[in-house]
């Protein structure tokens, strides 16, 4: 955990710290979205002794329409998570401009 001596932080400033960091924790990442997970056919759940080549065929094309769908969502949360690995990334870059930026203040001597 960084510690940031607060006592040589206005308190204007502290406001807006508190605020930078309340925001960027509220915000979804960019390029985030809702991924929806595929509903699986259920034609293959049900048992069933008479099945004639239509209901198979229809079956077989659920099947193949659900293969596209779990493709497409797989690539939904790749792409979600690259996108929160990015923000975690700025996230650790600003703090760390942050902090170099508190020790700057604090090496600097109080005015007379």
């Amino acid at each position: 955990m960084i510690s940031l001596p607060v006592w040589r932080i206005n308190p204007g400033g502290l406001f807006a710290v508190a605020a930078v960091i309340s925001a960027a924790a509220a915000m979804p990442a960019q390029g985030q979205v809702f991924c929806s997970e595929p509903i699986a056919p259920s034609c293959l759940e049900v048992e069933s002794t008479q099945r004639d080549i239509l209901s198979v065929r229809r079956c077989k094309q659920d099947v193949d329409e659900f293969a596209v769908e779990v493709s497409d969502y797989l690539a939904c949360l790749q792409q979600n998570a690259r996108s929160l690995e990015e923000r975690v990334t700025a996230m650790r870059d600003r703090i760390e401009r942050m902090e170099a930026d508190a020790k700057k203040e604090e090496s600097v001597p109080p005015a007379p």
